[in-house]
């Protein structure tokens, strides 16, 4: 049985990540909010390894009415795999889980290339809705290749 492993994105660094935000008026009732998240600084140099699973999580603050619209990883600005917005995910939300790859193939020479876009409708009526995200963490759940597997 292989060991499984997992990689945390340092938080530490996450104030030093590359954010692009910008918000626009997608109708008259709901305003797009978009952040892309960047520069994980992982500290590990690519081995051998299969990634399982990839999760997401987002620390925000909300007022009003916010809902998810697209959550997603992108490659050098592609988006790659599954959108993974839900229902009513509230202030703390994790995305995905460790045996989930969002459809996605990614390997260890991607994973510092990696960008997690993050989009929310929130209402302009009454009550409006806003949001605030604070934090973005990205871990990844691999297995270590054996001798004789195959990348």
């Amino acid at each position: 049985m292989s060991n499984l492993g997992n990689l945390h994105s340092d938080l530490q660094s996450f104030k030093y990540a590359s954010i692009i935000m910008y918000s626009i008026t997608l109708e008259p009732i709901k305003v797009l909010h978009t952040d892309r998240y960047s520069t994980w600084h992982f500290r590990c140099h690519p081995i051998p390894a299969d990634i399982v699973g990839m999760e997401v999580e987002v620390r925000s603050q909300r007022q009003g009415r916010v809902e998810d619209h697209q959550i997603q990883l992108q490659l050098e600005d592609e988006p790659i795999g599954d959108n993974r917005a839900a229902p009513n995910t509230g202030d703390c939300h994790r995305y995905g889980s460790p045996t989930d790859t969002w459809g996605a193939r990614i390997t260890f020479a991607d994973i510092n290339r990696l960008s997690v876009l993050t989009q929310y409708l929130c209402a302009v009526a009454e009550p409006p809705g806003s949001i605030t995200v604070d934090t973005v963490q990205l871990i990844l759940h691999y297995r270590p290749l054996q001798l004789g597997d195959k990348e």
